[in-house]
């Protein structure tokens, strides 16, 4: 497991948090997630853990933040997984269903 202190911790739980629909946050929002008072402090954070192979991003562009897939824990995966798992499962009963319905008409 890669070092990492706890603002670094809290920095990859708001990052999670933040991340909609693949677009990572801004560091105007992080700042505000983290509750710092200046942008400055975020970019640091974010080089340091960018040292570190915590987070990924291109320097001078914006929302190019990422966590390395490497750092995404297995069972977040999972559970991504599960919950596809489950839905599909769900669809495919109610198409069974509706076909038996079908028949009875």
């Amino acid at each position: 497991m890669i070092p990492r202190t706890p603002p670094m911790a809290r920095c990859l739980t708001a990052i999670r948090k933040l991340t909609i629909d693949g677009v990572p946050p801004s560091i105007a929002e992080l700042r505000a997630e983290l509750g710092y008072a200046s942008k400055g402090t975020v970019c640091t954070l974010l080089q340091e853990m960018k040292a570190r192979g915590l987070v990924d991003f291109e320097r001078g562009r914006s929302r190019t933040l990422r966590i390395p897939e490497a750092l995404i824990t297995p069972s977040v995966a999972q559970a991504a997984s599960d919950q596809a798992l489950a839905h599909a499962a769900v669809i495919i009963r109610q198409e069974q269903v509706e076909r038996e319905l079908a028949g009875f008409q």
